[in-house]
């Protein structure tokens, strides 16, 4: 047996048990990375809740001020001259993902995704901002919020 374990682990029984020694620590090293792996998944898991939880804070705030930003919003468009338009903010919040997959589906501004709806002239729907609004229309609405209601600098 002896001379069975020298061929595969060492020229002499001090090799052997040397090997034997380290396969032991090695052991021991992958054991110990098995908990905090495991220590780290629950760390992680707690994470992902507590962003869950702000992001869906986040999102009711969001949500609470949309009216007053569409308001706000109006009134300027007004001031410029956009009395006959309409504007309102869409919001869709993600949803977690499905227990089995990892982690949430989120970006870098949180839960929610906003998107302003123009509607320039009256009749016409609301669309997306970025997707109709003209160059002039566009030139317009900057000038007026860089310069203050009615262009007065």
């Amino acid at each position: 047996m002896i001379q069975s374990l020298k061929r595969k682990y060492g020229a002499s029984v001090p090799e052997v048990i040397a090997f034997g020694e380290e396969a032991r620590r090695k052991l021991q090293h992958l054991e110990q990375r098995d908990a905090e792996l495991d220590r780290l998944n629950g760390e992680l898991q707690k994470l992902n809740a507590e962003i869950w939880r702000t992001g869906q804070e986040l999102s009711v705030q969001r949500r609470n001020m949309i009216p007053k930003l569409a308001k706000a919003v109006m009134r300027l468009l007004s001031d410029l001259g956009f009395s006959q338009s309409h504007f309102d903010v869409t919001m869709e919040t993600l949803t977690p993902g499905r227990p089995e997959e990892p982690g949430l589906p989120l970006h870098s501004n949180g839960l929610d995704t906003v998107e302003f709806q123009f509607a320039p002239n009256p009749g016409e729907p609301a669309r997306p901002l970025r997707a109709i609004a003209s160059s002039g229309e566009i030139a317009r609405v900057m000038f007026g919020t860089q310069n203050g209601p009615r262009g007065g600098g």
